[in-house]
């Protein structure tokens, strides 16, 4: 079958020949070789194959002429060098430096094609700096290639060359517009981001890391410390962050507001003496809490209030358990939007010991030191490694502090099994070898070592004076923006922020929230149900009114994420979520009711609703977010990367 179809394209190509022959026949061209054709052919192939993950492509009408244009061009390349080894070869004699150079080049461009597939379709999105690296390396290895084919082809196979690209610019010209193009670049770019990257510097005019044309949003590029990552100091005449122009008197960031439901005191006679326990699942997305992936923790579901529209404050552990000890978004936990502030003992564990109770906690890894989150227990044991099987070791620590806890208490355990690398286990299976059942395997595994702590719970009696907290810091990317998946921390797409999270309240009647909730309203519940002291600015808000029928009134939330390159907000509300790269000044707007998976932008479509959005996030942006950094020295340089990060 595959002679007969080299065949039938070689016919092809003598036709072609022939006809372009006829053609050119005034001019003295003698038109092109038969084995060009084929290998154009195939370059059309690869655009519809090769380039399929590569989501700028299929976001942008001009974008996908100009990629099957480059693998129309690379096959052609590649056609024209084998052609000439093929020539060389058969003619025999002094030809070594011909063959030599052809097949060095056809090797260069045939590599350039692979890693850029390998870029594209496993690192699109990724940790930028590899993602950089990998596509300096294809510049710099197809320059190397063509040069060498170049030098042993003729001028008129030049001009063919030149001829398709200048046709293929031409044609994808009038599809382009910038604005249109710049979201899909910036978000889902390979080489194209890095070039318009490249490129940003020499329209920079103060270096601030922050164009002000040509797309740019820089509102002053005449002065470095005036950019949309800066932080607004307030009463000093100076739009410094180009939103909502100078912040004039103290802070008014918006609020999150609820009351103390009228049902809570008399729960709270009857429940005097209250545990809390935080099942903190790590890397846990939210489509896998159901009865077939969570069968323990579903059963549980069915006796506590689910919140089904619950997000993460940050796609990486460190940051997102800061948010839950302090109740606040990310924004207002870091240094500079750098590194994370010592919270001193305004957390939740703190205000829980000052409360009384005792405080354990389970955790693995070595690291929470380094990030200010040791501190505040009784007792607290940190070993393993998120890489290992952890989830049995856990348990067999958090049943032995079970048994030995005073009442009231307060234990959090820590299970990382989720996070990568995935691997199947011979208890619990997985379906296949696929990423996909991998990681349902170790969820299911988590499930089955957690379902022993619930047992205990059960067993003891405990249950009726403790309040069960279940919720993760954070999903997992499995594939579905542009790779195949198996890291978190590079986005803000749902399938990493979004989150399970449900409340045990012993005397609750069970229900399902629909309402968007965000992991930094864990801890003013928690305190509010324990009578403690609440924590001081916090931005959550508790959720008790939806345990005694007075739920507080909707909210957005706030997703946010400064690492790796990256400068990302979100924020939900409704049914929608507004996704900024406050760099880049780019956005998406996504349809979460009727696009769960975030596929398709409707920004344009619906302005208003982005405009609703934007507004709620450059007041927080304006007023709350780093309004104790107000050191121009120590905090204009937000662009650069972070000099420190996380770990998981």
């Amino acid at each position: 079958v595959l002679g007969v179809g080299v065949e039938a394209l070689r016919s092809v190509g003598w036709g072609l020949q022939w006809l372009t022959r006829r053609l050119g026949h005034r001019w003295g061209w003698r038109g092109v070789a038969p084995t060009l054709w084929p290998a154009a052919l195939v370059g059309g192939l690869a655009a519809t194959r090769l380039f399929d993950a590569h989501a700028t492509f299929v976001k942008h009408e001009g974008a996908a002429w100009l990629v099957t244009a480059y693998a129309v061009l690379l096959g052609l390349g590649i056609g024209a060098l084998l052609d000439r080894l093929r020539r060389a070869l058969a003619q025999g004699g002094g030809r070594a430096r011909v063959v030599a150079r052809a097949a060095l080049a056809t090797g260069g461009l045939l590599f350039v094609v692979a890693l850029h597939h390998v870029n594209s379709h496993y690192f699109t999105g990724l940790y930028l700096p590899l993602h950089r690296a990998l596509s300096g390396v294809e510049v710099v290895a197809a320059s190397v290639a063509i040069g060498l084919g170049l030098s042993g082809l003729r001028g008129r196979n030049h001009s063919i060359l030149l001829g398709v690209l200048l046709v293929s610019a031409g044609i994808a010209a009038p599809l382009v517009r910038l604005a249109d193009a710049r979201p899909a670049v910036y978000f889902f770019g390979t080489e194209l981001r890095h070039v318009a990257e490249t490129w940003a510097p020499l329209l920079d005019a103060d270096g601030d890391g922050v164009p002000g044309s040509m797309g740019g949003t820089d509102c002053n590029d005449h002065d470095p410390n005036v950019h949309p990552l800066a932080i607004e100091r307030p009463d000093n005449g100076i739009d410094d962050n180009c939103r909502l122009g100078d912040r004039v008197g103290a802070p008014r960031p918006p609020v999150r507001t609820s009351r103390v439901p009228a049902g809570l005191a008399e729960w709270r006679a009857t429940h005097a003496t209250l545990n809390v326990v935080l099942l903190f699942v790590d890397t846990w997305r939210f489509d896998h809490f159901s009865a077939e992936h969570t069968p323990n923790l579903w059963a549980l579901a069915e006796k506590s209030v689910r919140f089904t529209e619950a997000r993460t404050t940050a796609p990486r552990t460190p940051m997102a358990w800061m948010s839950l000890l302090r109740g606040r978004f990310l924004g207002r936990n870091l240094v500079c939007r750098q590194r994370l502030q010592n919270p001193g003992p305004n957390t939740l564990i703190d205000r829980l010991r000052q409360a009384g109770l005792a405080t354990y906690g389970r955790l693995i890894g070595h690291s929470w030191k380094r990030y200010h989150e040791a501190q505040g227990y009784t007792r607290l044991i940190q070993s393993g490694r998120v890489a290992g099987v952890t989830a049995p070791a856990v348990t067999r620590d958090v049943l032995a502090m079970l048994r030995s806890a005073p009442s009231p208490f307060f234990m959090v355990a820590h299970y990382t099994d989720p996070h990568a690398p995935q691997v199947s286990h011979p208890d619990l299976p997985a379906a296949d070898d696929s990423l996909r059942a991998r990681y349902a395997s170790e969820v299911r595994f988590s499930d089955h070592q957690i379902g022993r702590v619930l047992t205990e719970l059960e067993k003891t009696g405990r249950m009726e004076d403790t309040v069960v907290v279940v919720f993760a810091d954070h999903g997992e990317n499995l594939g579905e923006h542009g790779d195949v998946g198996g890291h978190h921390g590079v986005s803000l797409f749902d399938e990493v922020v979004h989150i399970p999270l449900m409340f045990y309240v012993p005397g609750v009647a069970p229900g399902v929230v629909a309402d968007p909730v965000s992991i930094v309203d864990i801890a003013p519940t928690v305190l509010e149900l324990a009578g403690a002291r609440p924590l001081t600015g916090a931005d959550g808000r508790s959720l008790s009114g939806h345990f005694f029928g007075e739920p507080p009134p909707p909210a957005p939330t706030l997703s946010e994420f400064y690492d790796f390159g990256h400068r990302l907000r979100a924020v939900v509300f409704a049914d929608h979520k507004l996704v900024v790269d406050a760099h880049h000044g780019v956005r998406l707007l996504f349809d979460l009711k009727a696009d769960p998976g975030e596929h398709e932008d409707v920004l344009a479509a619906r302005p208003e609703v982005a405009a609703v959005l934007q507004r709620w996030l450059d007041q927080w942006v304006e007023h709350a977010a780093d309004v104790s950094e107000l050191d121009p020295d120590r905090c204009k340089l937000l662009v650069p990367l972070p000099t420190e990060t996380a770990d998981d």
